[in-house]
């Protein structure tokens, strides 16, 4: 599995047929001729392609490091445990939240005689 992007590379170039050899071959001639036609023009685009790369270069190799923020959910959850007390102590039993005398998880107890 390792080698399977050589292999594909290998096998486009052995796709590559003498027709399609004959046209990279004449594209290469067509490119050449028009360099050596408007040779001063075609040389300072050449030069200014090759100085921007080498600018891009440059400038990347030599950009400032971005200061990074502290992580602000590491800040909210350090706010939390100094807010609550079990979270100092695991073994302390949370506060028990108080329910009125005739009320069971929410549901208010009727009147004996009651019924409805």
């Amino acid at each position: 599995m390792n080698y399977l992007g050589c292999l594909l590379f290998g096998l486009l170039f052995l796709a590559m047929t003498a027709q399609t050899h004959s046209g990279l071959h004449t594209r290469l001639e067509q490119t050449l001729s028009w360099i050596r036609d408007w040779s001063p023009f075609s040389y300072l685009i050449i030069l200014g392609m090759l100085i921007s790369a080498v600018v891009a270069i440059k400038l990347v190799a030599t950009w400032p490091e971005q200061e990074r923020p502290e992580d602000s959910t590491a800040e909210i959850f350090e706010r939390v445990e100094a807010e609550d007390p079990a979270a100092e102590d695991p073994a302390a039993e949370p506060p028990e939240q108080e329910q009125p005398a005739n009320s069971v998880a929410g549901f208010q107890e009727q009147p004996a005689g009651a019924e409805g």
